[in-house]
């Protein structure tokens, strides 16, 4: 995934707005797919039509004819097809005269789309915009993040998934959306059900996104012993979330779990409080909660709130100074996206050094045999390539119990990185032995 994002512009939507480049093939419908399992905001469909043919392709499109009136009709019926692929997730479905390339460099440029999803193969020739020079060129110019899919995983999708990092903003917001990708549910489902929370009630947004993640993140609540004993769902950007937390109070379970993100997550979070729902003492998970909503929401709203994390500036006097001379530069203190990035980074110098090469092999060779530092925790790199290390499951304080501004984290359980992450057996990497 190639990111322009600023990390932190995605504290209040992971995906934001998705548009879709589709032209009827197997692999754009597929790039349709991965897109609605992605999307919490909204999702565009659109298709481009052309009666003369163009230099290059896109994957994105209709095969070229003479007759436009065939062209369009064809065109409508791509789109058809891939709402028929993403049915449980609102779509909107375009329909747009002119080559491929600029229709989406045009209508994202416009329109402030966040992600554009295209398919790797497609009708025609279509290669060269994806992997070729001017493809190349296109995506460099383009404001937002883009995702190539390929054909669907026998293992299913997302899978296994790397994140290129190199210090930049956009490769801490392409590690984000890896981190929430691939990081699993037990890390923060195990703990609560563990403390006590035996029963969960879901509140969800209605399309694949939401219907996903209250699937998996039950799955892993049943292998821990407890039980889903309800759930109700609402439509994007509900806005007025007091029906759903009605109910979700009226069940009397002891978690109340919010699988939904961006505006959704935080008006839940805030009409929660109006209701009463941890005062009258049920906890509340956020699965895509983050430091900044903390902070801007206010602990008065979202005290008792749980969340997972594997660094919060005040864990130990190792993340404590090197936030403070962080905050020293940016008037804030660190989430986990600034400290994963310089952590990664220092630890691949430090295996550049050690291994007294650039050679690729040899450095990520060293990686693996060195300890990760992560700030006082000790992390490891698995034979996967997948970095492992301990975290904490912490609930957000009570006004009176902070003690000065960003001090809103108490920790509650410590979670070993063998329970935090997917074990290596369950990763599908054939270079494992």
């Amino acid at each position: 995934m190639s990111g322009h994002t600023d990390a932190n512009d995605q504290a209040h939507s992971l995906f934001g707005r998705i548009i879709v480049g589709i032209d009827g093939s197997a692999e754009s419908l597929e790039a349709a797919r991965q897109a609605a399992i992605l999307a919490d905001g909204e999702l565009t469909l659109l298709t481009a039509y052309n009666v003369a043919p163009a230099v290059g392709g896109t994957g994105v499109g209709v095969p070229y004819y003479q007759d436009e009136d065939v062209l369009r009709k064809a065109a409508t019926e791509v789109v058809a097809r891939a709402r028929e692929h993403v049915a449980a997730t609102p779509a909107v479905g375009r329909v747009v005269f002119g080559r491929p390339a600029d229709a989406l460099v045009a209508a994202i440029e416009s329109e402030r789309y966040t992600l554009l999803v295209v398919g790797s193969h497609g009708l025609g020739r279509v290669t060269g915009f994806v992997v070729g020079s001017t493809a190349n060129e296109v995506i460099r110019r383009l404001p937002c993040s883009v995702l190539l899919a390929r054909g669907q995983s026998a293992n299913g999708w997302p899978g296994r998934i790397v994140a290129g990092i190199d210090g930049s903003a956009g490769s801490a917001a392409a590690y984000e959306v890896a981190r929430h990708l691939s990081r699993r549910f037990g890390a923060d489902l195990l703990p609560v059900v563990a403390g006590g929370g035996k029963t969960w009630f879901f509140v969800s947004v209605d399309y694949a996104f939401g219907h996903s993640l209250e699937r998996d993140a039950g799955q892993f609540i049943r292998q821990a012993g407890g039980t889903v004993i309800g759930a109700v769902r609402h439509p994007i950007n509900a806005g007025d979330m007091s029906s759903y937390l009605v109910q979700a109070q009226s069940s009397k379970a002891n978690v109340v779990a919010f699988a939904n993100g961006g505006a959704d997550l935080i008006n839940s979070i805030k009409q929660a409080n109006e209701f009463g729902l941890v005062a009258g003492g049920q906890k509340i998970v956020g699965f895509l909660l983050y430091l900044t909503d903390v902070h801007t929401l206010g602990l008065a709203v979202t005290k008792g709130l749980l969340l997972s994390e594997g660094f919060y500036w005040d864990q130990n006097d190792q993340a404590r100074a090197w936030s403070q001379r962080y905050f020293e530069r940016t008037k804030r203190m660190p989430t986990k996206q600034q400290a994963s990035v310089y952590a990664s980074i220092r630890h691949y110098l430090k295996a550049v050094q050690a291994a007294d090469t650039l050679d690729a092999d040899a450095v990520a060779s060293q990686m693996r045999q060195m300890p990760v530092d992560y700030f006082g925790r000790a992390g490891s790199v698995r034979e996967d390539g997948r970095v492992v290390y301990p975290l904490t499951l912490y609930e957000v304080k009570a006004p009176a119990e902070s003690r000065q501004p960003w001090d809103y984290f108490k920790p509650v359980r410590e979670i070993e990185a063998k329970d935090a992450f997917r074990p290596i057996s369950e990763g599908g990497c054939s270079l494992v032995k």
